[in-house]
């Protein structure tokens, strides 16, 4: 799998191709693009996280539902099968 650190390194490498490292700025502009992709890099992680979490609540609330609703179904199963066999007595 490959690394949000491999994939900024292999971005940092084709932006070195080509380009003169001590003149006209790029060693300046190379940091500024790097700080930015690790900023961006830093924000992805707090997302992920954050929608893990949000996965994992909803993962609960469905089985509370689920849950919720295969006890209403039993009690109403249960109350109509009394109620029927109170018909049937009389």
């Amino acid at each position: 799998m490959i690394t949000r650190q491999t994939r900024l390194a292999a971005r940092l490498c084709i932006l070195d191709k080509g380009y003169a490292m001590d003149s006209n700025g790029w060693d300046e502009y190379k940091r500024l693009v790097l700080n930015e992709l690790e900023r961006c890099s830093d924000r992805l992680d707090d997302i992920d996280k954050r929608l893990s979490n949000i996965e994992v609540t909803f993962a609960k609330l469905q089985t509370r539902l689920y849950t919720g609703a295969v006890l209403i179904t039993f009690v109403i199963t249960t109350v109509i099968n009394f109620m029927d066999d109170i018909m049937s007595l009389g």
